[in-house]
């Protein structure tokens, strides 16, 4: 079982009134994660990534996505989506610049849908029409009209027996109707992670519940949905993306002193340390249990989040642990969202066949009773409302 996902049983609790609610798991084709390995009495949705387009529109399937694999999550009662794109070097812009492209590819999706028995597509074109994608990625000023069109060409060839899904970031499409998005897609799946990392000039969390006007660095989880809600998309179709990573930030400073909600340090831009490195949680836990006293462990209290700094390399480390994604996934279920997802489950921690590490780290200074009383002072947020003023102060608390 994987400890992570234990972490989301208190969301369950909030979502078990509602069978329409979602608790969706990633899985990569690189990471050879066995399907056995999911609990699915918590799971819902997988969502196995990723699938590429070719030049033609036609979908590369990877070959890892088997009928044993669908078959296995059918049967324990979880639905499978198949997610096509992700960061990289997909062809999304010049494949939806014309007609015959988008028809090719809504032909090949349909055509996959029916052969390997799939519930979904998730389509992860993360920036159209804007040039913070990989290197290289092609854009253009029609991508989100292009992509609209595309949605609605794919929604009309599968129906509405099929999940459609689409990927975003914390700040809705430019150039787009939220309306007629909310209209063909199932759900968006807000990536409320990577909103501070080695690319920035301060360092600052990797997925902050929320800040506060005297943080360097803008964004988080909270503005990341009140934005999404304030633009007119409906709350019953947003699901909050969870990162089951460490970010790790290479600073110029010592913030082995700092209090713990001081994350700000002026970033190291060095031409031998110019990737931001990032951990998954079973590496996190062998810096916990660190006998060299390399490693300082704080909490921060207002963000929600934990995080680690390294004397010796000068890292910042910025993750999530068990009490951090059950704050967020309360905080999903307190606003009446579709649900949360796990980015991605083999980072988890967790081994196939093998005993998975406690998640509950003693060296964590918060604790389950905190997390309760931090809850019931914030009990307006169990109104199922959209996000205001009065939700950010309560926060607060």
């Amino acid at each position: 079982m994987n400890p992570f996902l234990l972490s989301i049983l208190l969301a369950t609790l909030v979502y078990a009134a509602n069978p329409s609610k979602l608790v969706i798991a990633y899985v990569t084709d690189w990471s050879a994660f066995s399907v056995t390995s999911i609990d699915f009495n918590l799971v819902t949705n997988v969502h196995f990534a990723f699938a590429n387009l070719a030049k033609n529109g036609t979908v590369l399937v990877p070959e890892s996505l088997t009928p044993s694999f669908i078959n296995t999550a059918h049967t324990r009662g979880a639905k499978v989506s198949l997610a096509v794109g992700g960061w990289g070097l997909t062809p999304f812009s010049d494949v939806f610049s014309t007609s015959t492209g988008r028809n090719n590819t809504i032909k090949s999706l349909k055509q996959v849908v029916t052969s390997y028995g799939l519930d979904g597509i998730e389509i992860d074109w993360e920036w159209p029409g804007n040039a913070n994608g990989a290197n290289g990625t092609v854009f253009r000023k029609e991508d989100t009209t292009n992509y609209l069109v595309f949605l609605k060409g794919l929604r009309a060839s599968l129906g509405s027996k099929s999940l459609i899904s689409v990927c975003v970031g914390i700040t809705p499409f430019v150039g787009m109707s939220l309306v007629e998005l909310a209209a063909v897609v199932d759900f968006v799946m807000v990536m409320a992670y990577d909103i501070n990392g080695q690319w920035n000039s301060i360092s600052g969390p990797n997925a902050p519940l929320q800040v506060d006007s005297s943080r360097k660095n803008p964004g988080s989880v909270a503005d990341a949905i009140l934005t999404w809600q304030l633009a007119g998309f409906p709350s019953n179709k947003i699901v909050l993306g969870l990162a089951f990573y460490g970010r790790g930030t290479f600073v110029t400073e010592s913030m082995a002193n700092n209090a713990a909600t001081n994350e700000t340090a002026f970033v190291r831009k060095s031409v031998t340390q110019q990737a931001s490195a990032t951990y998954t949680y079973l590496q996190i836990l062998k810096f916990l249990n660190d006998t060299t006293a390399s490693f300082v462990s704080k909490y921060d209290s207002y963000t929600q989040t934990p995080w680690l700094f390294n004397k010796a390399t000068m890292q910042y480390i910025s993750y999530d642990n068990a009490l951090s994604i059950t704050v967020k996934s309360q905080f999903a279920g307190c606003l009446g969202l579709r649900g949360v997802a796990a980015w991605d489950i083999s980072l988890d921690g967790g081994q196939a066949g093998g005993s998975a590490p406690t998640f509950c780290h003693p060296r964590n200074p918060q604790s389950w009773a905190t997390l309760i009383s931090w809850f019931k002072a914030s009990s307006d947020h169990r109104k199922n409302r959209s996000l205001d003023n009065r939700d950010l102060v309560g926060l607060n608390r």
